[in-house]
């Protein structure tokens, strides 16, 4: 046996979330904040830990996620149904160093998200690098 503290750190979150629904400290009526849940987590750990965490708000538990993570946010989009409701926000500065937080229900439709524009501008960095390779055939 590895001691709780020995195990990897993204195991020891599902061991923690574990604990607290066999204490009765995540029930229906409870709320769970969670900043940065995916730091640390195996990727493809993110949608096991999606489907644990809509799981719990289909049975009444409500949760705050703070992220910074496209693929959490989109997995949360793609596997939410109507009978649980996932509402995301994001917060921007604009110019005049005001901050605003727009909603949606759907991750897409935030209209000012850096996540979006960083992950497309990967995708044409790669684009273009994969393009501009020569091969040796």
């Amino acid at each position: 046996k590895i001691p709780f503290s020995l195990e990897a750190s993204g195991f020891r979150k599902f061991g923690l979330l574990w604990k607290l629904l066999r204490n009765g400290l995540l029930e229906s009526g409870s709320i769970l904040f969670w900043d940065e849940p995916e730091n640390s987590l195996n990727p493809e750990l993110i949608p096991v830990l999606v489907d644990i965490l809509l799981e719990l708000s289909k049975n009444g538990v409500q949760i705050f996620l703070a992220t910074h993570d496209y693929n959490l946010a989109r997995y949360f989009d793609i596997r939410k149904n109507k009978d649980i409701p996932v509402l995301f926000h994001n917060l921007s500065k604009k110019e005049s160093e005001q901050i605003v937080c727009e909603s949606s229900p759907k991750y897409l439709k935030l209209s000012d998200n850096l996540f979006e524009k960083a992950s497309a501008d990967l995708f044409e960095a790669v684009v273009s690098d994969t393009m501009g390779e020569k091969t040796d055939e």
